[in-house]
């Protein structure tokens, strides 16, 4: 790409935001009832106080998504289907440091669920793991839970920021199973996924974009999935 026709690119740009923006405005929803609980899988990414109440990165603009996805939790847990919690879980000394700054220290509030979320320690299908990076697919652990059990083949994808931790994962688990032969699906409702707002990270722009490049990757994108019987 070649940054010298400015008012060219921001035209192109305007016109194709506007057609992203009807694509995605009328997306579907998708039935939970159209799931199979033993093959799908629930996975909460990074919905934690460091993200949403308190924190350097905390953005309190997504805590709608929140009430979103605990109703989403709550009738998945009512019907026995596996859920999985992802949060960041840093050392003083994390790489990740050198482009954001310290958040979700080991240990810390900021690394810790939010209280809206916590009933799920209490279920038995539910595990709660630790990342130290902003794709989760990268700890072992979580991909032997998540892509590396062959029983599973769909992911429900939910939680922040939709442009950084949201999309590597869902982005992962789509590429994993077209490299390993697996047909891997891999859904992202619109409501219960968002992201921060900051002078050089357009909250709307950031938003629009990365649901697109999940769409254009093969993850589906729903409006959200309605838990009605």
């Amino acid at each position: 790409m070649i940054f010298d026709e400015k008012n060219f690119t921001l035209e192109n740009c305007c016109a194709d935001i506007s057609a992203i923006y009807d694509e995605l405005s009328s997306l579907p929803e998708e039935k939970l009832s159209s799931f199979d609980k033993d093959a799908t899988q629930l996975c909460i990414v990074d919905v934690i106080n460091g993200f949403i109440k308190f924190g350097a990165l905390a953005d309190a603009s997504i805590s709608p998504i929140i009430a979103n996805i605990n109703t989403l939790a709550r009738k998945m847990s009512e019907k026995g289907f596996g859920i999985v919690s992802f949060f960041d879980n840093h050392q003083n000394d994390s790489p990740e440091f050198e482009s954001f700054p310290p958040h979700c220290l080991e240990g810390s509030a900021e690394a810790s669920i939010v209280d809206e979320l916590k009933w799920l320690f209490g279920y038995e299908s539910f595990l709660n793991l630790p990342k130290k990076s902003t794709n989760a697919f990268f700890d072992d652990k979580i991909r032997r839970i998540t892509a590396g059990d062959a029983k599973i083949s769909t992911f429900i994808v939910v939680g922040d920021c939709t442009d950084i931790c949201v999309l590597q994962f869902a982005l992962s688990l789509k590429i994993f199973g077209n490299a390993s032969g697996r047909n891997i699906r891999v859904v992202v409702p619109v409501d219960c996924v968002d992201t921060y707002g900051a002078p050089s990270h357009s909250k709307e722009l950031m938003n629009l974009t990365a649901l697109k490049i999940m769409k254009n990757s093969g993850v589906e994108i729903v409006k959200k999935i309605n838990v009605a019987e």
